[in-house]
């Protein structure tokens, strides 16, 4: 399929990987599939069920919320689950988000610190790239954070009835 390249991400192994198995399961070529109403309406953001989602966006207080958060993960006991877990993590898990970071830590090769540090940074990273992902989807409602659940939920409430 010379016109893969537009539709597909030749850089991306995984979604090179998922355009095979697609082909293989449906006969069609990348280009092929990204010609089908089908596709059109996966990328027009078209459900087959119509409905909205709320989306809370954390705005500045995304790092600290981040850094508060997998602090308090550590406490609860992450770096023993990871301990506990790693000898039988497979290629892909390995490299979950804050696990990736932390193997190092239990194996003698960076610092607790470090482990946290890069963790924090990675988790931050897959923040971003989320928010960047959903924010092209017309259907979720994006309400600014606030800290107490009750405002959130009024907020989350008005913007749904604010949908019908």
């Amino acid at each position: 399929d010379p016109g893969a390249g537009a539709v597909v991400d030749l850089a991306n192994l995984r979604r090179v990987m998922r355009a095979v198995e697609i082909h293989r399961l449906t006969g069609l070529t990348p280009t092929e599939r990204a010609a089908t109403p089908e596709y059109s309406r996966l990328a027009a953001y078209e459900p087959l069920i119509p409905f909205t989602a709320v989306g809370f966006d954390p705005g500045d207080r995304l790092s600290d919320r981040v850094e508060e958060r997998f602090g308090a993960m550590l406490e609860r006991g992450l770096l023993d689950e990871v301990r506990d877990l790693a000898p039988r993590l497979g290629r892909t898990a390995r490299q979950a988000v804050g696990y990736k970071e932390l193997i190092p830590v239990i194996a003698g090769e960076a610092s607790a610190d470090e482990g946290r540090e890069a963790a924090i940074r990675a988790t931050l990273a897959l923040a971003k790239r989320q928010r960047t992902y959903f924010r092209r989807d017309p259907r979720i409602a994006w309400i600014p954070w606030h800290d107490d659940p009750g405002v959130r939920l009024e907020r989350a409430l008005a913007a749904l009835e604010a949908s019908l």
